[in-house]
């Protein structure tokens, strides 16, 4: 099974690191490859809607489709900023419903899908509903299989790497 995490944390050692790499972990030992994209340091800029065109013309987002399309699952993890989810995670599902609407095979291969939302937030869980809401209907409106998803408020690495937590990550990644 391949497992693609596109991690839209602007931190490679914050709370929503731990997270995937706990994710990551779990899925491996489980038998799974797993590979991790840190969406914010690939310098992705959103979807120019090239689809009608022919197909997306950047080169990254083009590897980032392709690794979307070719994974069994795919759980996207970012920290929940100002209610939203970080700006990298909109930006590249914005880029995957574009490919949705435009290109044929693309939305076929898509369908049933497995995904899944692991964020993080610096306040309590209640903040995470919209940008929970708006995977569901990202999901949705591409006939992805949305499996659920992991809040972790207040959360820190060391929160985040507690055994409480892990437990809770055990159940959200056997959930998938």
């Amino acid at each position: 099974m391949k497992v693609a995490i596109f991690n839209g944390s602007p931190k490679k050692e914050d709370g929503t690191s731990a997270l995937t790499a706990s994710v990551k972990d779990m899925m491996t030992a489980e038998g799974a490859s797993a590979e991790e994209y840190f969406l914010y340091h690939m310098g992705i800029k959103g979807c120019l809607t090239c689809g009608p065109k022919g197909g997306c013309k950047d080169d990254v987002l083009k590897q980032l489709i392709d690794e979307f399309l070719s994974s069994d699952i795919v759980v996207f993890a970012c920290p929940i900023l100002m209610g939203r989810l970080a700006e990298p995670v909109n930006l590249i599902t914005d880029v995957l419903n574009s490919e949705a609407r435009f290109n044929e095979s693309a939305a076929e291969a898509m369908k049933g899908k497995r995904i899944a939302l692991a964020v993080t937030i610096d306040a309590d869980e209640k903040f995470a509903v919209d940008g929970i809401n708006y995977m569901k209907f990202f999901c949705d409106g591409t006939g992805l299989d949305y499996r659920g998803s992991i809040v972790i408020p207040h959360a820190d690495r060391e929160k985040v790497t507690s055994p409480a937590y892990q437990e809770k990550i055990r159940d959200f990644v056997s959930g998938i």
